[in-house]
């Protein structure tokens, strides 16, 4: 309900030279894997739904289209956001790094679940190994929420995805 106050008040701290502390970065990366998790969902309805729409073939894929422009759309706009606050000087620090990275491989993942392009699984996978190596380059705590939800991500990820 809130979707556009919270893209505009991504979109101002993209803008500003604000520096995100673990917890502002944590609010929205939760925020915005709720929201898309939330299409993600209404998708899995929709597809379920197929089955009542066969006789109506054309009315579920013109439902179908316009919910997946809709998806792509929001997608668009939080990926644009996310990139401009990774560029900021203020938010170059390797744990900031690290929950965009991560939030921008998460929605990749998501953005395959619906679309089922190959595409977005390699773009996932680059995330994903982004992430890694600014955990690699770095001395992070094992017991840090943001790694140890990486490792788990990344994990599903490998083992739903690429069968590793």
């Amino acid at each position: 309900k809130e979707y556009s106050k919270f893209i505009l008040a991504l979109k101002e701290i993209s803008l500003s030279k604000y520096s995100l502390s673990e917890y502002e970065l944590n609010m929205i990366m939760k925020n915005i894997k709720n929201y898309l998790n939330n299409y993600l969902v209404r998708y899995k309805k929709l597809e379920g739904y197929k089955i009542i729409y066969d006789y109506l073939k054309e009315e579920y894929t013109k439902v179908l289209s316009e919910f997946k422009h809709s998806f792509k759309e929001t997608i668009k706009q939080i990926l644009s956001i996310i990139e401009a606050i990774i560029k900021t000087k203020e938010n170059s620090k390797a744990k900031t790094q690290l929950y965009l990275v991560k939030l921008l491989s998460d929605i990749k993942n998501i953005q395959y679940e619906v679309f089922n392009e190959e595409k977005y699984l390699n773009q996932a996978r680059k995330y994903y190994l982004q992430a890694k190596s600014i955990i690699d380059e770095n001395k992070f705590n094992v017991d840090d929420y943001i790694i140890l939800s990486f490792y788990l991500n990344f994990s599903v990820f490998l083992y739903k995805k690429e069968r590793k």
